[in-house]
C-alpha cells in the first residue's frame, strides 16, 4: 500500500506533548511485518524518571539491517518533530526539533534498503510490538499505551529539506491548494468535531488517500 516506503525516502512529521512525569516505554507510530522483530519502522519513548525530558527513538530494522537515532525532547510543552529517512541522499535517519537545524541528529551509520515492505500490517498509532531497534540482541520493548498529546501527524514518501519543514509546520495542509500535496501520503489533524461521529472515535485523513481510522 501507499503506507509501505519500499524503495521511496519517506518522514513523519507531528507535535507531542509528554507529561511532566516518570514514562515507561512507549510507542508512538509503528510498522512491523507480521511478528517479524527484525522487521519494523519505529518512532517510540523511551523510559525516563526524569519529569523534564525522555529520549525519542527513531529506527528501521529489515533483516541484518538497521539504523537507529535518539534525541531528547523536553516534557511539558509541543515539540515539533521531523523524523526522516533519506533513501536517496546520504542513507540516514534524521531528527530535527521544532525546525531548527542546530537541533539535528543523524544515524550513525548509513543504509540503503532493499526494499521496506512491511505487507499486511497496519500502521499503528500508540501502541505496539517488542522489535529490534539496532544492531544488539536486545529488544524494545513497550510497557506503556502513549501518553500524550499529540498533533499534525503527516506521513510523506519524501525527504523534507529543513525549508519546507519551517514552512509548513506552523500551518494546516490544504491539499488542494499545496505543493504538499504530491508527497503526503497521511494526515491526521486530531481536530474532529465532538460528537460528529458515532463513539468520538473516528479520526479522518486529511490527505486524500482515505485512510480513515478509529481510536481504539
Amino acid at each position: 500500500t501507499l503506507l509501505n516506503p519500499n524503495k521511496s525516502p519517506f518522514s513523519f512529521e507531528f507535535f507531542v506533548n509528554v507529561p511532566e512525569i516518570t514514562n515507561d516505554n512507549q510507542i508512538i507510530v509503528q510498522k512491523i511485518s507480521g511478528s517479524a522483530i527484525d522487521k519494523n519502522m519505529t518512532l517510540a519513548l523511551s523510559q525516563s524518571s526524569s519529569a523534564a525530558n525522555c529520549d525519542l527513538i527513531f529506527g528501521i530494522t529489515s533483516g541484518s539491517r538497521n539504523l537507529y537515532v535518539t534525541s531528547s525532547i523536553p516534557k511539558g510543552v509541543f515539540t515539533h518533530v521531523y523524523a526522516g529517512y533519506d533513501r536517496l541522499g546520504d542513507q540516514k535517519l534524521h531528527l530535527i526539533l521544532n525546525a531548527d537545524i542546530n537541533t539535528e541528529v543523524t544515524s550513525s551509520t548509513a543504509s540503503e534498503f532493499s526494499t521496506l515492505n512491511f505487507a499486511g500490517s497496519d500502521l499503528l498509532i500508540g501502541s505496539g510490538s517488542s522489535v529490534r531497534l539496532n544492531n544488539t540482541s536486545l529488544l524494545f520493548e513497550p510497557k506503556q499505551t502513549l501518553s500524550c498529546s499529540m498533533d499534525e501527524l503527516r506521513y510523506y514518501r519524501s525527504f523534507r529539506s529543513i525549508d519546507q519543514i519551517e514552512k509548513y509546520r506552523l500551518r494546516n495542509l490544504d491539499i488542494n491548494n499545496s505543493d504538499e500535496a504530491s508527497a503526503l501520503t497521511l494526515y491526521y489533524k486530531f481536530n474532529e468535531p465532538y460528537g460528529t461521529h458515532d463513539g468520538n472515535s473516528l479520526i479522518l485523513d486529511s490527505s486524500g488517500n482515505g485512510f480513515n481510522t478509529n481510536i481504539l
